[in-house]
């Protein structure tokens, strides 16, 4: 018999309350290392790389650096084809008389080049396509999307310049823009060097010269 704060205890009780006391601890000890690890909340939070700050030569790195980690993963940075449905002048002039807050019928799919990227949140972000001479804002909608992991994953990948091929509906938003909201979106040729602003052109002289 042990003694216990003067509690008399049988061997296997005294190694049956050790035995817990031990998993206890672990469990504590695991609660805590748990706690010491940023949530994913936190590591979102994290301040990024402004991409758009960066100079051309580190810019090329940046995106060289992801077609290469996509490889790594397995995936493909540069698809060999993305089903254009409906070109972007014709959408427009297919839903041209979509009313404000309505949406169609039917999902079709276009493509063009990002030349604007906006965040109203993490959960709602604006794309503006242009080509053929026309431009058409993606409203991209965490809500609609195919899948939350999906969104994160395709919206983070985004930069101006690339090719994005958008399957989703037609709308027309509060303010009366006519709009691709997408369930789907896919980078068909990442842009390895940074687009020059509309408003601004090219400003670097190695760039422009």
């Amino acid at each position: 018999m042990a003694d216990v704060a003067g509690e008399k205890l049988s061997k296997n009780e005294l190694k049956r309350r050790q035995k817990a006391e031990k998993k206890a601890q672990e469990k504590a000890e695991k609660e805590a290392a748990r706690g010491a690890k940023p949530t994913p909340a936190a590591a979102a939070a994290k301040p990024k790389v402004n991409e758009e700050d960066v100079s051309p030569n580190e810019y090329l790195k940046l995106r060289t650096q992801y077609v290469q980690q996509q490889k790594d993963a397995g995936h493909t940075a540069y698809p060999h084809k993305f089903h254009v449905s409906t070109p972007l002048a014709e959408f427009l002039e297919t839903y041209q008389t979509l009313t404000q807050e309505k949406e169609g019928q039917e999902e079709v799919t276009v493509s063009g080049r990002v030349h604007a990227i906006r965040e109203s949140s993490q959960k709602l972000r604006f794309y503006d396509l242009r080509g053929e001479n026309v431009k058409l804002q993606v409203m991209a909608n965490l809500k609609f999307y195919e899948s939350e992991a999906a969104f994160y994953e395709d919206c983070d990948k985004i930069r101006r310049g690339d090719i994005l091929g958008v399957k989703g509906v037609a709308l027309r938003t509060k303010t009366g823009e006519l709009s691709i909201r997408p369930t789907e979106l896919q980078i068909s040729a990442p842009c390895l060097h940074m687009l020059p602003h509309l408003h601004f052109g090219v400003k670097d002289q190695e760039t422009r010269y």
